[in-house]
């Protein structure tokens, strides 16, 4: 594969798998070709703080792509950003992770991650095999293509016929 294009996530949307305040964004390290890996610490990302001691991260995003900025408020299902190839990634992908603040008695702080669960999407590709299976609830692995509902316009109801991967609460 020789350009970005040609991957079914690049450029795709990402959205804010729950309500909460914008923490950090970074998006200026550029986008890099298929099969070449950046640094660790130059992946672009935006990091949202759900509770006082929740957050979700959101790596690997598009330069210039996010639509946020510290300290705003996002709402579930919100795009943040889209999907790029920053960092060290090697092709396009969404690096989702959810992270717990821990303290110590000392008031230092540690973030540890945090298991969770998506429901409602459509696995499309695994491992490189093309597939077509519904998925009511599971955790997402590697190598894994998945296709999201789109939100409903007036946000998540009982009376919408789609909804949105979520983190298990």
């Amino acid at each position: 594969i020789r350009s970005l294009e040609h991957f079914y996530s690049y450029d795709q949307p990402i959205l804010a798998a729950a309500d909460g305040v914008v923490y950090e964004v970074v998006d200026h390290f550029k986008d890099l070709p298929p099969n070449v890996a950046g640094r660790f610490d130059e992946a672009n990302s935006v990091v949202i703080q759900h509770t006082d001691r929740e957050y979700t991260n959101y790596g690997h995003i598009r330069k210039g792509s996010a639509t946020v900025k510290k300290g705003d408020k996002v709402v579930r299902g919100q795009e943040i950003a889209r999907v790029g190839n920053s960092g060290f990634a090697g092709f396009p992908h969404l690096h989702f992770a959810v992270y717990v603040l821990l303290r110590t008695p000392e008031g230092q702080g540690v973030f540890v991650g945090a298991p969770y669960q998506f429901t409602g999407f459509k696995l499309v590709e695994a491992a490189g095999t093309p597939c077509s299976v519904d998925v009511k609830l599971a955790r997402p692995q590697e190598n894994w293509t998945m296709e999201c509902p789109k939100p409903c316009p007036t946000g998540p109801s009982t009376r919408c016929r789609h909804s949105l991967p979520a983190l298990a609460r």
